[in-house]
């Protein structure tokens, strides 16, 4: 009984010791300026309401300290067509982001546009606020205007009267795409349009096209 109170006393003993010798992170405020992978982030055209593949800017604390930075923010705000993810949360704004001494986090961004005009730029800026200074990376893409056609089992997607695709938007296909019987689907030079590749394959197979670029 004795040897059991023994080995008792030295199991909460050691548990008490191990958490008063854990180190205590304290976080202070920045007094260098932060380092990133990247000064711009130059994403792929994307096209209308069709959200972007998702893209990486690394943060670096140079400094010998654990540091708090007080703000990471989308300089568009809210109305921005780009959406930031810091530290596992999806939004527009953060603050007091905690950055580890000697460490990095990684900042995500995508971009989901609405598009009105046949072409546009979509450009913002990621803003660290800190008291060493204002910081800025750069995001920028090109978005272009596009019309889609989806399969559903509601929507057969066959195009029932003579139809012109024009190059102002371009057309984003999913599923088949039917072209009625007598009815005529006419494409004007440098129209553009995107299958899946499967897709594209089988409408080579299916349709004679004749581009000129």
């Amino acid at each position: 009984m004795k040897i059991k109170i023994f080995f008792g006393i030295a199991f909460w003993s050691l548990l008490l010791l191990a958490g008063c010798n854990r180190d205590d992170i304290s976080f202070e405020s920045p007094s260098q300026l932060l380092r990133f992978s990247t000064d711009t982030v130059f994403c792929d055209t994307v096209y209308n309401q069709m959200r972007s593949e998702t893209y990486a800017v690394k943060v670096y604390n140079n400094e010998d300290k654990d540091v708090l930075i007080p703000k990471i923010a989308l300089e568009g705000g809210s109305g921005s067509l780009y959406r930031i993810n810091v530290d596992g949360k999806v939004g527009t704004s953060f603050e007091n982001v905690a950055l580890r001494r000697k460490d990095s986090l990684y900042v995500f961004v995508e971009i989901a546009p609405v598009a009105n005009a046949p072409e546009a730029i979509a450009e913002d800026k990621v803003v660290f606020n800190t008291p060493a200074g204002e910081q800025k990376v750069t995001l920028f893409s090109v978005v272009q205007d596009a019309e889609y056609f989806i399969k559903t089992d509601s929507n057969p997607n066959i195009i029932s009267e003579n139809t012109t695709w024009t190059k102002d938007k371009v057309k984003v296909i999913f599923g088949d795409l039917t072209v009625a019987e007598g009815k005529t689907l006419t494409m004007e030079k440098r129209n553009q349009s995107l299958f899946p590749k499967k897709q594209r394959n089988e409408f080579r197979e299916k349709f004679e096209i004749d581009c000129e670029w």
